[in-house]
């Protein structure tokens, strides 16, 4: 059964149908909100876990993300316009497809609250490492011996694993389809632009976090 309107939940059952139908019918709103969430959990989780996080970071993070969310919106868009894409509400629809992306975020940032709540000695593993008291090769091997100690924590670190492998999937999946269904372009180019894309938007992340160390920003940063 076709998909109308833009459903984000319908996502896991329809990718395809749910990126045409973000592009056709696109919600600026629902966009920035599937954006916002992940950043007010990152806030919320630690907060309500107690972990010693540095908030300044996080925020700047978070902020650096969301600009480039739009730079990769900007690309997409550009490219689906010199591809032949004419709708009057290209932008609005190809970033209400990307929005997309982030549900795989909000679902592993609710899958790791309910599971640092029912493991609270990870929480302080956490603090210690965070603090510096763990390095980060001990740090993982204790998570692992903790894990693996109870069937529940074989349980959950198989189920995140799992997760983990199918959001990332998912999410170069959704990105190809936003390509592919707003440029008209091959499966191979849509591939291929999707790859080009992605390093450039990585690239410019990790160039941006490293000169917002190095600058005056620094000072209130890790």
């Amino acid at each position: 059964k076709d998909i109308e309107g833009f459903n984000v939940w319908e996502v896991f059952r329809h990718p395809k149908k749910t990126i045409q139908a973000a592009l056709e019918f696109p919600n600026i709103l629902t966009a920035v909100a599937l954006l916002v969430i992940p950043w007010v959990l990152g806030i919320i989780i630690p907060a309500v876990l107690g972990l010693n996080v540095n908030f300044a970071w996080n925020s700047a993070a978070s902020a650096v993300s969301i600009a480039l969310f739009f730079v990769q919106a900007i690309i997409i868009f550009w490219i689906a316009r010199k591809s032949g894409n004419k709708e009057k509400r290209l932008f609005e629809g190809v970033v209400s497809a990307l929005s997309l992306t982030q549900i795989a975020s909000i679902v592993l940032l609710v899958f790791s609250f309910i599971f640092l709540i029912l493991n609270p000695q990870i929480v302080a593993l956490t603090n210690d490492w965070i603090a510096g008291n763990i390095q980060t090769s001990d740090f993982t091997n204790l998570i692992f011996e903790k894990l693996s100690s109870n069937v529940f924590g074989i349980i959950a670190f198989v189920v995140g694993f799992i997760f983990s492998i199918y959001f990332s999937l998912q999410v170069l999946y959704l990105n190809y389809l936003n390509i592919k269904e707003s440029t008209g372009r091959t499966v191979l180019a849509s591939i291929i632009i999707m790859i080009i894309v992605l390093f450039v938007v990585a690239f410019l992340k990790e160039l941006v976090l490293s000169l917002l160390q190095a600058s005056f920003i620094g000072f209130f940063l890790p």
